[in-house]
């Protein structure tokens, strides 16, 4: 308000201002994980104030950039650390969050070379690669299926899958096959278990085609 006074008398104006509130965007973002295996992926999801616009960037990322709100899945397959940038924006302003995402290699593994046995025969599984815990599967036929190097009597031709898991809780597989074979060997097995678990389902008798003459005798209890 303006005001003047002289002997005519007082006379006077209003002028109004408006103060409008001016809110500027304040970044921020919650990452399902900030350390993960190498081709692992994390969930990003944002939890800014008063933006208008998002710009993200994922270094060594997939995918590499993002505009919207919500990225979703970022996944990263090199090892290494990685910067995660949001970049939030509006009329009045622009914040800026970033983290790191810490990718941890793979672990190195190998089963060893494929073993061709006579039946009754044995052989020791010998995995190496990165120290960790070791597990065999099936355990069908070790002597210790959680050791690094055990000792298989198969009974048939069977795959060994070798699981490694490191200290940063990475893991790696390998494979390793023991053939056995049976050429001119007969072979009758004392025990057969029917109940459908896949391991010795069925009575299998090998190599019966060498002998002139057979025959099978069942009896029950």
């Amino acid at each position: 308000t303006y005001t003047i006074t002289n002997s005519c008398g007082t006379s006077g104006s209003n002028v109004i201002v408006t103060v409008n509130v001016c809110t500027t965007p304040v970044s921020g973002y919650t990452v399902s994980d900030s350390t993960i295996c190498e081709g692992g992926c994390i969930v990003i999801a944002d939890a800014s104030s008063s933006g208008v616009t998002w710009e993200w960037t994922f270094n060594g990322g997939t995918p590499l950039t993002s505009n919207v709100q919500n990225p979703g899945t970022v996944c990263f397959n090199t090892a290494g650390n990685y910067t995660i940038e949001q970049i939030v924006s509006n009329g009045f302003g622009a914040d800026t969050t970033t983290s790191t995402v810490v990718v941890n290699a793979t672990p190195t593994i190998s089963a060893g070379a494929n073993v061709t046995l006579e039946l009754g025969q044995s052989t020791t599984l010998n995995a190496t690669g990165t120290n960790g815990t070791y597990t065999w599967t099936p355990p069908t036929w070790l002597d210790c299926p959680t050791c690094v190097s055990p000792i298989s009597t198969p009974e048939q031709t069977i795959t060994y899958t070798v699981i490694v898991v490191d200290s940063n809780g990475c893991q790696s597989t390998d494979q390793v096959t023991v053939f056995v074979d049976f050429e001119y060997v007969i072979w009758v097995p004392n025990i057969f278990s029917p109940n459908g678990d896949g391991v010795n389902d069925f009575l299998v008798f090998k190599n019966l085609e060498y002998v002139k003459n057979n025959s099978i005798l069942k009896y029950d209890n």
